[in-house]
């Protein structure tokens, strides 16, 4: 694999197979052998060979030597609550990590390393999701004794929080392992440079997103296991989301932050003064994005909660008098019209392609990279947090995560020229993720429909439900 074809292999594997399911439960073999889940890691070998032309016994050839760093990149963004949905179908799941990790150690061989790390929302309990919910730590426990390479199983985050009665609260920091990058002027967010003071960030005291972004600098702080790398893994969850209406491989690179303060969610206010937050210059959005700025700069709960006890009464007052009437009910920039996050979603990813060991931006790829995206059990409605499972029966892989990001749309009922996420990638000059066409773009895939078709001459397999203020401005038409 050339380091710099990423930015111009536009093909993109698929395989879709209904008899793909999940196996229940992690256990070592009587003989004290690793257990093999034989149909999910043969349509991983397949769609790898199928993205990247190699062959099916050594599909990752050209991507893991030995002596290579590497950083598979899951999906691990919340632990299962009691009555929410079930946890396949927000997080990757951990017998697809698990089979894509004894690939990449069996061609690190006894030189090398395997980082298997995200970062989660602050309020999710790793260790609750990788020790009781999924057996990821004792995966990882029996990958180190039975391969010849470190394997760590590491938490991004650099602030954590617990949740209570839907406030944060309890928050910590531990010692980061990260760098702060600098994109500066070449960021996409300086196009909004105008609206600096409006960017909010979801759960987070703004005055903290402003030490990242304002009017002299953009930065974003990853992780160092992020760019130690000499190889990323992106491994997504396929599914619908709130504010940039599609889960998949661009948007899973958000999981590579250190500190999610440095990734703007939207700019305050409505659409029509400059904000993205909401569309209609309503007064209860206002009122209500302006009591989430207090509520998150309060440190102490008891303050916190009643000020939230009060935007509850609020919001009951504007109902019983009919005062809402945005039909969309936005809030947090939850919505189509979400001009903000799509750009640091992108500068992410440029990151992760440019910044060297030291953090510092080069004019060349630094890291060879590959997407495998989790779609066996996909999500649709309300992600990323709240979606419903939709059996898919997908496995999708390339390497370029524009091409990927625009084949997953078109599978599940998507126009990815509808998703400033997707489409905006073209247009980017300095550090750019892709240098060919949408038109350019092919799928190889076990599926009839789809083998050696262009993007562009598929028509949907799926119909996903959109996130609620996406529908009728993100489908597909035929």
């Amino acid at each position: 694999m050339d380091i710099e074809s990423i930015l111009t292999n536009y093909q993109v594997g698929v395989v879709k197979d209904e008899s793909l399911n999940y196996p229940k439960e992690f256990s070592i073999n009587p003989d004290g052998s690793l257990p093999s889940y034989k149909h999910i890691e043969e349509q991983i070998r397949s769609v790898i060979a199928l993205s990247l032309n190699t062959p099916y016994d050594d599909p990752l050839i050209n991507t893991v030597f030995p002596g290579d760093s590497v950083l598979i990149k899951p999906n691990l963004v919340f632990h299962y609550k009691e009555g929410g949905p079930p946890i396949e179908c927000l997080v990757t799941h951990w017998s697809v990590i698990y089979e894509v990790a004894k690939l990449v150690l069996i061609k690190l061989g006894k030189n090398g390393r395997l980082i298997i790390g995200d970062a989660p929302i602050q309020g999710c309990d790793f260790k609750l999701l990788t020790e009781k919910q999924t057996p990821l730590k004792e995966i990882v426990k029996h990958l180190n004794s039975f391969f010849h390479v470190s394997v760590e199983l590491v938490d991004f985050r650099g602030l954590t929080a617990e949740y209570k009665s839907a406030l944060l609260v309890n928050k910590s920091s531990k010692t980061e392992h990260s760098k702060e990058i600098k994109l500066n002027n070449d960021s996409l967010l300086h196009n909004t440079k105008q609206d600096i003071n409006k960017y909010r960030t979801i759960d987070y005291p703004f005055k903290l997103t402003r030490k990242y972004h304002n009017i002299e600098y953009h930065v974003f702080k990853l992780n160092n296991y992020v760019i130690e790398s000499d190889v990323i893994i992106n491994m997504p969850k396929l599914k619908t989301h709130c504010k940039t209406g599609i889960t998949a491989s661009l948007k899973n690179l958000v999981g590579t932050l250190a500190d999610k303060q440095s990734l703007p969610h939207h700019r305050q206010g409505s659409s029509y003064g400059g904000g993205d937050e909401y569309c209609n210059a309503e007064l209860l959005p206002y009122i209500e994005s302006k009591l989430w700025d207090i509520i998150n700069l309060t440190k102490k709960y008891s303050l916190k909660s009643f000020i939230y006890l009060f935007l509850r009464i609020i919001r009951k007052i504007f109902k019983i008098f009919g005062k809402v009437s945005d039909p969309l009910n936005i809030y947090g920039g939850s919505w189509y019209g979400n001009d903000t996050l799509w750009r640091g979603i992108l500068d992410i990813n440029r990151l992760c392609l440019y910044a060297d060991k030291y953090g510092i931006l080069s004019e060349s790829i630094k890291r060879r990279y590959l997407t495998i995206i989790d779609g066996i059990v996909a999500g649709e409605g309300e992600g990323p947090l709240f979606n419903i499972p939709k059996n898919a029966g997908l496995l999708l892989s390339a390497e370029n995560p524009v091409a990927l990001d625009a084949v997953s749309a078109n599978i599940i009922g998507f126009d990815y020229n509808k998703i400033p996420l997707i489409f905006n990638a073209l247009k980017i000059k300095k550090y750019p993720i892709m240098k060919f066409d949408f038109n350019d773009i092919i799928i190889h895939s076990n599926n009839e429909i789809l083998n050696n078709k262009k993007l562009n001459d598929v028509d949907y397999l799926f119909k996903f439900i959109p996130s609620k203020n996406w529908i009728n401005h993100i489908e597909k038409e035929k």
